[in-house]
C-alpha cells in the first residue's frame, strides 16, 4: 500500500510540475512550501509549551517567539500558490491519517477545531485544483 501511496504522490507531483512552465523550480518551490506550514507549527508548539511552563525561562520564549514569528513570515513570503497546492497533499495524508484511525476504532477528530480545519482543508484543495485545471 505504502509503495502503491508514494507512486500515487511521485506522479501527482510531476504532473503539477508538468502544467507549470520551469519544472525544476516549480518542484522546489513546491517542496519548500509542503514544509512551511509544519516548521510553523512547530515552533507555534514551542511557544505554546514555553508559555504554560510555570517558571517561564525568558532565553527560551525569545528563541520561540523568533521561530514563530519567522514561520510566520516564511508562510506569507512563499506566497498562496504553492501553499494552496500543498493543501492538495494535506488532503491525501488527512485521508491516510482518518484511514488508520478508523481501523483503530478512534473517531476521526477529537474536537470541532479539527472538523472546521479539515473542511477548510477540503475547500482550498478543491479551489487548487480548480486553479490548477483552469491555467
Amino acid at each position: 500500500n505504502s509503495l502503491l501511496f508514494a507512486s500515487i504522490l511521485t506522479q501527482l507531483s510531476i504532473l503539477m510540475a508538468y502544467f507549470t512552465n520551469s519544472i525544476y523550480i516549480a518542484m522546489i518551490q513546491f517542496a519548500t512550501s509542503l514544509i512551511l506550514i509544519p516548521y510553523f507549527l512547530s515552533a507555534l508548539f514551542a511557544l505554546k509549551i514555553i508559555i504554560n511552563h510555570k517558571q517561564i525561562n525568558y532565553y527560551d520564549l525569545f528563541k520561540g517567539s523568533i521561530a514563530t514569528i519567522y514561520g510566520i513570515w516564511l508562510v506569507y513570503s512563499g506566497g498562496l500558490k504553492y501553499l494552496a497546492l500543498s493543501s492538495i497533499m494535506y488532503l491525501i495524508g488527512s485521508i491516510i491519517h482518518f484511514k488508520a484511525r478508523h481501523e483503530q476504532n478512534l473517531t476521526f477528530f477529537n474536537n470541532n477545531t479539527e472538523r472546521v480545519i479539515f473542511i477548510l482543508l477540503i475547500i482550498v484543495s478543491i479551489y487548487s485544483i480548480l486553479h490548477l485545471y483552469a491555467h
